[in-house]
């Protein structure tokens, strides 16, 4: 699963990249977790627009906001057979970012690692959107990250991974139909071998209310 990654994409590379009206500045995000609010691309009427949503898929019941670990993402393979799950998802969409984290286990210990592009430049990781009414009525737009078999790279460090669409194919998932045709699976397929690299981090990482820069510090320099 995706259960950290980080944001600090210029408005001008955001629009740039992803093809949205130039945003506002916000601050840069080293640690965003579950539960907090996340930008995503997704179309709308005249075109692709930023959102602000709830990362943290709700389901159709709770009387408050918790979410358990399992609602942060959706595996790849569940999507044709989504439909049938209430009132989520409702529509593909891209969460936009740096890089993401993931964890290696080994000897007793957790040591987190943090996964980015050789050449800076930012991802479009699949994300859906949903739905989730309260108890009031009042209408919460939350998003869960879609996730794939981890590829060469990442499975050194754990076995699954948030699926990251190739820029040139973000109008197809933009506009892909919820369920999944089963066909269009392959959309979700890593990037080429050799586009991302990893290294070992800080663990003040593994602190969700600890967001600054030392996160994606190399561990040897703490």
């Amino acid at each position: 699963m995706c259960g950290r990654f980080t944001s600090f994409v210029s408005p001008e590379t955001l629009a740039d990249r992803f093809g949205v009206p130039l945003p506002e500045p916000v601050p840069p995000r080293y640690n965003i977790a579950p539960t907090q609010q996340v930008r995503v691309v997704r179309n709308g009427d005249g075109g692709r627009q930023l959102a602000d949503v709830r990362w943290g898929r709700l389901p159709s019941w709770p009387n408050d906001l918790d979410i358990d670990s399992e609602a942060v993402s959706t595996r790849a393979e569940a999507l044709p057979a989504l439909a049938a799950d209430r009132d989520f998802p409702r529509a593909p969409c891209l969460v936009p970012a740096s890089g993401f984290f993931a964890w290696k286990h080994a000897g007793g210990t957790c040591q987190p690692w943090y996964v980015t592009r050789k050449d800076g430049a930012p991802i479009g990781l699949a994300g859906v959107i949903g739905d989730w009414t309260t108890p009031g009525g009042t209408c919460i737009e939350t998003c869960t990250i879609v996730t794939t078999g981890a590829g060469d790279l990442v499975r050194q460090l754990c076995e699954r991974m948030p699926a990251i669409i190739a820029p040139d194919r973000f109008d197809e998932w933009l506009a892909a139909p919820l369920p999944l045709p089963s066909a269009m699976l392959p959309l979700l397929n890593h990037l080429p071998a050799g586009q991302l690299w990893s290294y070992p981090v800080n663990p003040v990482v593994n602190r969700p209310a600890h967001d600054a820069a030392d996160c994606i510090e190399p561990a040897h320099r703490t």
